[in-house]
């Protein structure tokens, strides 16, 4: 190798460095103090509030480095706060739970409550950071929105086709969309764009919502109120089911048809037969929109804490399950590879004529062993990922507890002994002085 080739080698690795060094340094955490609160307003921020015992802020830690270096070239920085040592402001902020992440934008203050994974973060900063209604002027820069998102974290989003000559019959309509996009942003997009983008036809402006490949309109004669709408059709056709949009689901006031399935450490399902049955499903619910939207949602779980919580009991792997979010009763598919199965307990549970076997519910029996079964559950878990630690964690309490009980009935015992033998001494005494 020449001199002269060498030296640009050199000087090419030299600027490689630099650039890793202050990329590096850029992309870096920021650990904030109880200073926060003087320099908030002159940025915009992503925070997690975690604690260092908090073993869900450790498993959080890695993703988090991941949204750093993300968002290193945006102007939301990203840092971190440690709620054991600045517990006034956790306080400031209302953090209940640990690890919480909040968009903090001057007095906009935004909980994130989505899952603690790479993708569903950064797509949730994409959405809260700048105005609640997104406005497009270019129809490619509303599709980029739209196709945003992978296969698991979808969302429908809700547009508002603004038409050139004014709103027309739908101005109130439109006060009432800006209004529930105040309160919705964070879970899913709302966009304003011209109304050739969506539909030439319209001679005013409407609503329609977007999900699974399709835009939807408003209908005020099925939804009286704009909100029912929004609730009723913010999730796509097949949803991933987790602990932050579990509740959501629910709301819908849709039964939830779902695949109960479990994923490994690496975040992919366990066999095949399980991504058998998660695709089945899928197609399931694409399949049959037309006969199904209105009543059925269907998703799938990718663990077995709500399902198992739900049945109270263990379900077998995989299995597909129906949820009635009014009463929380629930059905079984008798198998979970058979769509003709599925659908024949779908027609029968839609009919009720007769409604097939169901198990479960949420009087107060079953609230009160569903909480049981739920603390049994975790102790199971607990044990199962570190026995040592859970054998420790219990023994040091029932030994304290057992201390305690001891000595205290050993100490009433010991006291009434010398309380009987000072009795003793002074019968001893008083016949010593007859004598």
């Amino acid at each position: 190798m020449s001199i002269n080739k060498r030296a640009e080698l050199y000087i090419w690795l030299l600027l490689y460095s630099v650039h890793l060094i202050f990329t590096c340094e850029a992309a870096r955490i920021i650990e904030l103090s109880d200073r926060f609160l003087e320099y908030k307003d002159k940025d915009v921020w992503l925070v997690k509030f975690y604690a260092p015992w908090c073993n869900h802020c450790k498993r959080l830690e890695p993703v988090w480095s991941q949204v750093a270096q993300k968002l290193v070239n945006t102007d939301v920085r990203v840092a971190r706060l440690d709620c054991n040592k600045y517990t006034s402001l956790a306080q400031h902020f209302r953090v209940g739970g640990f690890p919480t992440i909040l968009y903090i934008n001057k007095d906009k203050v935004v909980d994130y409550q989505g899952e603690r994974l790479l993708s569903p973060i950064l797509e949730f900063v994409r959405r809260v950071h700048g105005p609640s209604i997104k406005k497009f002027s270019n129809c490619e820069d509303m599709r980029k929105i739209l196709d945003s998102g992978d296969r698991d974290n979808r969302q429908a989003s809700f547009v508002l086709a603004t038409h050139p000559e004014g709103h027309g019959e739908a101005g109130e309509l439109v006060k009432n969309f800006t209004e529930h996009a105040e309160h919705m942003y964070a879970y899913n997009y709302f966009i304003d764009v011209p109304i050739h983008c969506v539909d030439e036809s319209k001679d005013h402006s409407w609503i329609y919502v977007h999900k699974d490949g399709a835009f939807v309109p408003y209908n005020s004669e099925k939804y009286q109120l704009l909100d029912q709408f929004i609730i009723s059709e913010r999730f796509p056709a097949f949803q991933r089911i987790t602990y932050a949009n579990f509740r959501q689901i629910l709301a819908t006031r849709k039964m939830l048809v779902a695949a109960v399935l479990e994923e490994n450490q690496i975040g992919r399902l366990d066999t095949m037969r399980m991504e058998e049955v998660r695709d089945m499903l899928e197609a399931l619910a694409e399949n049959t929109k037309e006969l199904y939207h209105d009543k059925f949602l269907f998703g799938w779980f990718p663990s077995t804490e709500i399902p198992y919580s739900i049945a109270m009991t263990e379900l077998r792997l995989p299995s597909v399950i129906v949820v009635d979010p009014e009463t929380y009763k629930y059905y079984l598919s008798s198998s979970a590879d058979d769509p003709e199965d599925i659908i024949k307990l779908l027609d029968a549970i839609d009919k009720a004529d007769p409604l097939p076997p169901s198990f479960g519910g949420n009087t107060l029996p079953y609230r009160i062993y569903r909480s049981y079964f739920d603390v049994s559950q975790n102790l199971k878990n607990m044990y199962r990922s570190s026995p040592v630690l859970t054998f420790v964690i219990f023994l040091i309490p029932t030994a304290f507890f057992a201390a305690i009980c001891y000595l205290t009935c050993c100490s009433d015992f010991l006291e009434s002994s010398d309380e009987d033998e000072d009795e003793l001494e002074e019968e001893d005494d008083d016949h010593e002085k007859t004598d």
